[in-house]
């Protein structure tokens, strides 16, 4: 920060300095060169009356070899107007000649007060102010990145028109290179300036997402090019060669570039306004309003004239004078309203804080010097109006009656200024009033401790003037002015402390009460953050748990048999429909190490996680009897109910169907546990019922299983289910039956057992009516194929 503030000061003292120097007494450049050469582009009277003419190639100055053009402003910066400038020129066709020129006065003694007075204002008060109010926002907030793009924006608009553009060409180098480079630079990366602080002005959190990327899009391009035009005439004026090529791609740029700048400061103002519309801060919206009209006022006649003379085709100094400097005169309230709304309206927090009676003493004092100034400029160009000759004897009344009327309004707007400047002064404490009963209406709606706690610290801060405002959770400690317990019923949340106005003035009555009234609707908030917190927390465990059930779903779903293996001449399938998340029905397909396919199906006490996990180890355990080499179906049964039993609670038991089919004999042994028959359909149009029935498993530790074998046929087809099937009920709580299910199956038994499956299900389902399924569904169909 030091070395920026250090290099913009030193260059803006020493722009300054040659300026006062033209200005009061210095010569003017007699003629031009042109770039890259030293043959005469244009020549000044003084010039032409000596001698010189445009296509002259300069060879000699005061009897100084020319090298580089930058030796004529090297020498104009060193002696006053008047001096005598011996120049050696060469004319085509012709031997090298001299000519003495007499340095006419940069300043033209014919110039009127209007351009004076606009020169001065570009050159002197416009800089110095844009380089102050940069710097000061700098200074005061150094590690903010929008107060450096305020500083980059102020110090380009200062560079951007000068009545001596080329000042830095007579300095030594290498301060001509760096001058040049950093006038260049921000002459030419203005729009860039304008763009971004448009995009993240006020707020760099809260840039419009839809036009963010014109920064990449339109301000990249911008840079580039600044930074390309800045080293080439950096390069230039060093007297160092520049690519020929690399300039002619400059100067074919410029247009373009100069389209995207004029686009960079539509999105400007279009950012302004479309965040002014957007944002819920009445503050936040009246600063853009502010600096958005500002702007246009002072940016818009300017733009006007560039359109008007790049339409035309006319110089600048064609347009009518007065008309010239009351634009250049508004260029200044651009960084005047931008200076109003980041100290008066603190929209960067930068702010000056003065005691009440001074800040109103030096309010009135610059209305009354503005006023006096409108009234002298408005005297002024009335003046110069009579005293033109080329002025009619109407125009003159009618620039007589004008005065008159411009006075008189200003005498009345002078009045309602003043009122206003009392209102603005002496309502503060009404505003302020305002601003805290919002507040305490504010706060009622914010959830988020931190974001409410940084509400209320924030928004008193601002009304009060107070610059250390907290919330503690704890008593309210030392250093403070004034404190205020927090409170909710019976619980003590802490405490709302202010330390000191900044502007040395104590709290009045009216501000303890309001404060007072904000403590206690912070403490209101506060606590239901507290409670919304708590009830977010159990939706959080909530939501946890239904995650994991998910997880339980997908790993239950897994141990299922999805791919069963294939046996030879049996056709088979399972299907299985939790009544929740999980359930606690089971079913499985797996070969023994013999080649015999084991069926199973069971039905676990309960529903939801138990009954999951007992499913589980139920699986787990059948199939690892079976891998151990148990190989007799009574005996894994009887395996199964002691496992059952030491696993679980006595108000837990499992019902279990198991057969193992050999597909050699297709003899199909089967022993039950608790469950309901089989029901087998022979290929004859018989129909049969498993009738081997034992204890549940888990009622006993000691169980006996005695087992049936079936000698199946092809077409005949076995089916089982658990009671999820047979007792589903409708909306009149009729339940589904074993007759229903007889029924279903028989009107299906021609079909594959996958589609057997479906037909029951869909039959259960249109049985149902829309009844909420209670109790997990769970069927297996095997088809002896022929």
């Amino acid at each position: 920060m030091r070395l920026v503030v250090i290099a913009t000061l030193s260059y803006q003292l020493a722009q300054t300095v040659d300026s006062a120097h033209f200005h009061f007494g210095g010569p003017a450049r007699p003629f031009d060169l042109a770039s890259g050469t030293l043959l005469v582009a244009s020549t000044r009277p003084a010039a032409v009356q000596a001698g010189l003419r445009e296509g002259d190639t300069i060879l000699s100055l005061n009897g100084r070899v020319l090298l580089q053009r930058t030796q004529l402003d090297e020498h104009l910066r060193s002696v006053p107007a008047g001096a005598v400038l011996r120049v050696s020129f060469l004319r085509p066709g012709q031997p090298p000649q001299e000519a003495a020129i007499t340095l006419a006065p940069a300043g033209r003694a014919d110039r009127t007060w209007t351009e004076v007075l606009m020169s001065l204002f570009m050159e002197f008060v416009t800089r110095w102010f844009c380089l102050t109010l940069g710097l000061f926002v700098v200074i005061m907030r150094p590690s903010d990145p929008l107060a450096w793009l305020v500083l980059a924006m102020m110090l380009s608009f200062s560079n951007l028109e000068s009545s001596f553009s080329s000042l830095p060409d007579g300095w030594p180098q290498p301060f001509r290179a760096l001058g040049i480079w950093y006038s260049t630079f921000l002459q030419r990366s203005w729009p860039l300036w304008m763009l971004l602080f448009g995009l993240f002005f006020p707020d760099p959190s809260k840039k419009l997402k839809y036009v963010a990327w014109t920064r990449w899009a339109v301000g990249l391009p911008i840079f580039l090019f600044a930074l390309v035009n800045a080293f080439v005439q950096a390069f230039e004026h060093s007297g160092q060669p520049v690519n020929p090529t690399l300039g002619r791609l400059v100067d074919q740029a410029s247009p373009v570039v100069m389209l995207l700048g004029f686009l960079a400061i539509g999105l400007f103002f279009m950012s302004l306004q479309l965040k002014r519309y957007s944002t819920a801060d009445p503050d936040a919206r009246r600063r853009l309003k502010l600096l958005f009209w500002g702007a246009n006022v002072s940016l818009s006649p300017i733009f006007a004239v560039i359109v008007y003379t790049s339409v035309t085709h006319v110089s600048v100094g064609s347009v009518n004078p007065v008309l010239l400097a009351a634009v250049v005169l508004l260029l200044f309230l651009f960084p005047a309203t931008l200076a109003y709304v980041l100290v008066v309206e603190k929209a960067m927090d930068v702010r000056v804080v003065l005691r009440q009676g001074l800040q109103y003493a030096l309010a009135q004092r610059a209305m009354r010097i503005l006023l006096a100034m409108l009234t002298m400029g408005i005297i002024y160009l009335t003046f110069e109006t009579l005293s033109n000759p080329a002025t009619r004897r109407p125009m003159r009344l009618q620039a007589i009656a004008l005065c008159g009327a411009a006075i008189i309004l200003l005498q009345r707007g002078s009045g309602k200024a003043a009122q206003w400047i009392d209102r603005r002064f002496f309502r503060e404490q009404v505003e302020t009033e305002q601003v805290l009963v919002q507040l305490g209406e504010e706060v009622r709606h914010i959830t988020n401790p931190e974001e409410l706690k940084q509400r209320v610290c924030q928004r008193i801060s601002e009304s009060l003037h107070v610059a250390r405002v907290e919330i503690t959770a704890n008593g309210p400690g030392s250093g403070h002015e004034i404190a205020f317990p927090l409170s909710a019923g019976a619980n003590q949340l802490g405490h709302l402390i202010l330390g000191p106005k900044l502007n040395e003035e104590p709290y009045s009555g009216s501000d303890r009460r309001l404060l007072q009234t904000v403590a206690g609707h912070t403490a209101l908030a506060l606590e239901n953050a507290r409670l919304t917190s708590a009830v977010a927390h159990e939706a959080a465990q909530r939501e946890r748990i239904h995650r994991e059930l998910e997880i339980a779903r997908e790993v239950q779903e897994r141990l299922f048999p999805h791919h069963p293996p294939a046996v030879p001449g049996l056709d088979y399938a399972g299907r299985c429909r939790p009544a929740q998340s999980i359930g606690g029905d089971y079913y499985d397909f797996f070969l023994t190490s013999e080649g015999r396919l084991i069926v199973a199906l069971g039905d676990i006490c309960g529903k939801g996680v138990p009954a999951a996990l007992l499913m589980a180890s139920l699986q787990a355990s059948l199939r690892g009897l079976c891998a151990g080499g148990v190989n007799d179906l009574g005996e894994i049964m009887g395996h199964l109910n002691r496992l059952v039993f030491d696993a679980t609670p006595r108000n837990r038991f499992a019902t279990l169907w198991c057969a193992v089919y050999d597909p050699q004999t297709r003899i199909l042994r089967h022993s039950s546990a608790g469950h309901g028959d089989a029901l087998i359909l022979r290929a004859s149009g018989a129909k049969e019922r498993a009738g081997v029935r034992g204890l549940a498993l888990g009622l006993t530790r000691t169980a006996r299983y005695s087992c049936g074998d079936l000698h199946l046929q092809p077409g005949d087809v076995v089916a089982v289910c658990t009671d999820g099937v047979t007792e589903a009920h409708n909306l009149g709580r009729e339940e589904f039956g074993d007759e229903r299910w007889e029924t279903a199956l028989q009107a299906a038994a021609t079909l594959a057992p996958a589609s057997i499956l479906d037909v029951i299900i869909q039959q259960v389902d249109a049985f149902a009516g829309g009844a909420e399924q209670h109790d997990d569904i769970t069927v297996m169909a095997l088809r002896v194929q022929s």
